[in-house]
């Protein structure tokens, strides 16, 4: 159980906000179809923040180069992201009939009440009052080849035993379309990435992000505009107890937000490269990031 909450505990530990309570015993509380609604915008926040910042500028040099950096980003959710409409137990007889709105994993710390008959109650956990999601991530950009460019990003390492290993691979492509289209002037083209995360055999999380880029560029700077088309998918699957009895529940989400708009700028001191980008994709989303070009 613990094992797939690695994502969230990177973000949680480190943001204070386990104030006491075992993760286990907030996630175990959903295992039914209320699941997929508590942690739908986790994945949501994730998604985007893995597709913001990656591209640094905006031309792609006919000369060949090599940007070795780190791109940090943070996701601030949205109001809407932190509640969602949950349903009782079946067995369960609400005093008045349909669905609650209840914290979702990053919505508030409190929990929900809702009236039965018979003097009963039903509890809704409350989630993490999470403020935002932070992230970082090396990248490596290797350009100047048939007017496109190469980006590879990757990191894994091992918590401790109880929160297993992290890895995430992420690869991509930007073509130029200024050499079939000459006489416009701005810089433009088209990318595709596709990036992993994984804790392994417990969450998986692919993404891909098909995008459009506009922009203009001089000596030492670079600004640019991005429409983009992201898809995502998030498979979750433990181990939990009721009653004794050990069952396994399985969790598919795909994101709920499929376009993004992001805009970047960039400057070049001499082989020191600086950019930041902010983008909206349902959240707000920022980026900064410094890499040195060879």
């Amino acid at each position: 159980m613990k094992h797939i909450l690695s994502l969230i505990l990177v973000v949680c530990l480190q943001s204070s906000l386990l104030q006491g309570q075992k993760v286990e015993d907030l996630f175990d509380a959903y295992v039914d179809e209320n699941s997929a609604g508590y942690i739908q915008p986790l994945a949501d926040l994730f998604t985007a923040n893995l597709h913001t910042g990656t591209r640094e500028w905006s031309s792609i040099d006919t000369s060949f180069y090599i940007r070795i950096g780190m791109v940090a980003s943070i996701s601030y959710p949205s109001t809407k992201q932190k509640t969602f409409l949950a349903k009782t137990d079946p067995d369960f007889t609400p005093l008045v009939a349909g669905d609650t709105r209840v914290p979702t994993i990053i919505g508030s710390i409190q929990p929900v009440y809702v009236d039965g008959v018979n003097s009963t109650q039903y509890v809704y956990p409350g989630g993490y009052n999470l403020g935002s999601f932070p992230l970082a991530t090396p990248q490596v950009t290797i350009g100047g080849i048939f007017h496109t460019e190469f980006m590879g990003r990757y990191f894994a390492f091992e918590l401790d035993d109880d929160l297993g290993k992290i890895s995430m691979l992420g690869l991509g492509l930007r073509h130029s379309l200024n050499p079939y289209l000459k006489m416009i002037p701005l810089d433009l083209s088209i990318g595709y990435l596709y990036q992993k995360f994984e804790d392994a055999p417990y969450l998986v999380h692919n993404t891909h992000l098909m995008s459009l880029h506009v922009g203009k560029s001089g000596r030492i700077w670079s600004a640019q505009l991005i429409g983009a088309f992201q898809s995502a998918r998030t498979d979750i699957e433990y181990q939990y107890t009721r009653n004794a009895e050990t069952k396994v529940n399985k969790i598919n989400l795909s994101n709920k937000q499929a376009m993004a708009i992001e805009l970047s700028a960039a400057l070049r001191l001499a082989f020191i490269n600086v950019h930041s980008s902010i983008q909206y994709s349902g959240s707000v989303t920022a980026a900064a990031g410094v890499s040195l070009q060879f």
